[in-house]
């Protein structure tokens, strides 16, 4: 035994405390006096806490761990009396522990015993969760499992992070704090987040650093930790729903992490203070982005838990305000004020760059991410981190003494912040903007957002660099304009021998035989002269040189992919068939149970202009039928168009698919496996047809893996989007 857990220290104690010392050690299960010696532990000197750590290991020792939990009503009693003695021995020994009072070489000793509590208490609160003992009962165990693992010699922690034992139980724990309902320790003053973070995360990877073994493999370790975590936690849908959990309260409830706050809690530990707190938020990122490297499909278990809305108001609610969450009292230390900012970004920083990753994980459904971060205010976001990176990077009271350049709190931790922020907001240029469904979001995004002040362009143009307020104002501009048009062209009107004047402050609804159109693109209709030269001044002027067939202008910009939103705007006049087709293919592939591989897509290319080089489908054949059925109004708007458009289908197969498929004869049950989606096109220029009848030998007629099926989609909606009319 090592010589600072002898009992025979005690008889050197002053004679107040000897008495209650001698007591408990009497009799460990004297519940008054341990509570009293315990109670007066903190209080003393580091000099007679080391002399009373003796006492502790013995009720450790002495308290005997129940090997049945089918109790009577006055054994459960007792127990829980005992329970709480062992969670007070917990916070003495950790105290000593994390003060340096106890020898580093006594932490094996005390390690065996505490762990054996641990385990019992972890299945008593696992099987038995009405068993309550304290609010603060996790807490307490998730500390001191702490505080071995951080101060315990390198030696001795190489074999926690072998054995793997420590992190399992963490994983529990976690879990089982995360979905106690709020009645519990969270409303009595208890703040386990920051200690599961200093768990997770930093405590690994700072006492890897410490381990003399100088060639240990970093990512083997953080691959074991996150192993035996999600051991603990049972599955990898439980473990995103915890970090998602975690994240939200972390963020969202920032009073539990205030000092001075009132705690009810017989077992209550000093409140973390906020930068701990705001450190929690680094450390669930970095876990997410641990997880999602070694587990592909922790991505997926992570989005349908909800991340995305957590992942945006964690970085709105710690990134909005520079000096929210810092204490209001006097005795608060206001020169630690810059660190404490840094800290402040560092976590949404981390949270970001997950956010940021996330989003352009290959194989994931994008648009609908955006559209719920948008909805959840990643605009409102944006502009609270880049508020926060330019004044840190105006911070010029921050000390070198405080903060070193190399520091991972250091400037140049935020330098690329302006290029992370441009490239997410980058993801919401309309490259995605011929769903309605984004647009809808960036419109009502922008609304949002504007409505918070009126001075707010103003206000962009101090914390934007010029490049990215650029981005900004175009993304705004398109936004409207392509909002505007999918508006009208989803209505009533558009699809009647009606259409309003294109001039937005006339709108007036006449026949589209009294409507002028614009000589330039030939796409814009006004009721008369006046308006046609009102919305040239306005916003006409800009679109009809990217819309005119004879300027190619436009093609060098489908080219850009930073400039993808012109792309868009070329192609918004179809956003309903496209966004059509995206949900008629997920019900197809929900009715039918197809794989993508069984899954063709082909063109079939109906001549209603009597322009025989494209005749591919005879007008009196029952395709030709079928498709006149279908899209009676599409028909008549091309042959209005007097040979200038000529009117495609894109047909999404299922099964074989023969050579005469296009020449269905018509059976109901065939049109149930085939989705068809109109495609009215200009003729652009004189190589429309070459350019066409290329596309047309490359149609695919064999069986694709989904990733091929994605990108043929794509490569076939790109070539077209320059010809749509």
């Amino acid at each position: 035994m090592h010589p600072c857990l002898d009992i025979s220290n005690i008889q050197r104690l002053p004679a107040g405390i000897r008495r209650y010392a001698e007591a408990a050690v009497q009799d460990s299960f004297k519940f008054e006096s341990m509570l009293a010696l315990t109670l007066r532990y903190d209080k003393l000197p580091d000099a007679q806490r080391l002399l009373v750590l003796p006492v502790l290991y013995h009720a450790l020792d002495e308290c005997n761990i129940p090997t049945s939990l089918d109790l009577a009503e006055t054994q459960r009693h007792a127990l829980k009396r005992q329970i709480f003695v062992v969670l007070k021995c917990f916070q003495g020994m950790g105290t000593s522990i994390a003060r340096g009072v106890a020898p580093k070489d006594a932490t094996p000793e005390i390690w065996p015993r505490i762990l054996a509590w641990v385990l019992f208490l972890d299945g008593l609160w696992e099987q038995i969760p009405a068993f309550y003992v304290d609010g603060g009962q996790e807490v307490v165990l998730l500390r001191v499992l702490g505080i071995i693992a951080e101060y315990a010699d390198p030696a001795f922690f190489q074999d926690l992070l072998d054995k793997s034992e420590l992190f399992v139980l963490v994983g529990s724990l976690w879990r089982r704090l995360t979905f106690k309902q709020y009645s519990d320790s969270l409303t009595r003053g208890e703040a386990p987040f920051p200690y599961l973070s200093d768990l997770l995360v930093v405590i690994p990877l700072e006492r890897i650093r410490d381990i003399a073994n100088a060639r240990v493999n970093v990512d083997l370790v953080i691959h074991k930790t996150f192993e035996s975590i999600l051991a603990g936690a049972g599955t990898l849908s439980t473990l995103a729903e915890m970090l998602v959990i975690s994240i939200s309260r972390t963020a969202t409830e920032p009073h539990l992490y205030l000092r001075g706050q009132n705690q009810r809690s017989c077992l209550s530990e000093p409140i973390p203070d906020v930068i701990t707190m705001i450190g929690a938020l680094y450390v669930f990122g970095h876990l997410m982005c641990f997880g999602n490297s070694i587990e592909p499909s922790f991505a997926h278990h992570l989005l349908a838990a909800g991340v995305i809305p957590a992942l945006v108001a964690a970085i709105r609610a710690e990134a909005f305000e520079p000096d929210a969450g810092v204490p209001t009292d006097t005795t608060f230390d206001h020169s630690t004020l810059p660190v404490l900012r840094r800290w402040r970004l560092l976590g949404p920083s981390w949270v970001f760059i997950f956010l940021s990753k996330l989003i352009t994980e290959p194989g994931l459904d994008h648009r609908w991410m955006i559209v719920e971060a948008l909805d959840a205010g990643l605009l409102h976001s944006l502009i609270c981190l880049c508020v926060n990176t330019k004044l840190m990077q105006d911070a010029s009271a921050v000390s070198t003494s405080i903060i070193n350049e190399n520091d991972v709190l250091g400037p140049g931790c935020f330098s690329d912040h302006t290029d992370k922020v441009k490239r997410l907001l980058g993801l919401t240029l309309p490259a995605y903007s011929f769903y309605y469904s984004v647009l809808a979001a960036l419109r009502d995004a922008f609304i949002d957002v504007y409505a918070l002040r009126s001075d707010l362009d103003e206000y962009l143009s101090q914390i934007f660099d010029p490049e990215l307020l650029h981005v900004w104002h175009l993304l705004r501009h398109h936004v409207n304009q392509l909002f505007t048009i999918a508006e009208y062209k989803s209505s009533d009107s558009a699809v009647t021998r009606f259409r309003a004047c294109d001039n937005l402050a006339c709108n007036k609804l006449l026949p589209r035989t009294q409507l002028k159109q614009c000589s330039q693109c030939l796409d814009t209709l006004y009721c008369g002269l006046a308006c046609q030269r009102a919305d040239w001044r306005s916003s006409h002027r800009e679109r009809c040189k990217l819309l005119a067939p004879r300027n190619l202008e436009y093609r060098h910009l489908f080219i850009r992919p930073d400039l993808s939103f012109f792309r868009a705007l070329m192609t918004c006049s179809f956003s309903q068939y496209r966004y059509s087709l995206s949900l008629s293919l997920a019900r197809f592939r929900q009715m039918h149970g197809t794989p993508f591989h069984e899954i063709y897509i082909h063109f079939t290319f109906l001549n209603v202009t009597e322009r025989p080089q494209l005749k591919i489908v005879d007008l009196a054949s029952d395709e030709a039928t079928r498709i006149r059925e279908l899209f009676t109004d599409v028909i008549d708007r091309v042959r209005e168009s007097e040979g200038r458009m000529q009117l495609h289908v894109l047909d999404v197969a299922c099964g074989p698919q023969d050579e005469d498929d296009s020449d269905s004869n018509g059976d109901p049950q065939d049109h149930d496996n085939r989705i068809s989606m109109p495609m009215p096109l200009r003729f652009a220029s004189n190589q429309y047809f070459s350019r066409l009848n290329h596309l047309v030998e490359c149609n695919v007629v064999q069986p694709m893996v989904e990733p091929l099926y994605f990108a043929e989609i794509q490569r076939i909606t790109d070539e077209m989007g320059g010809w749509v009319y």
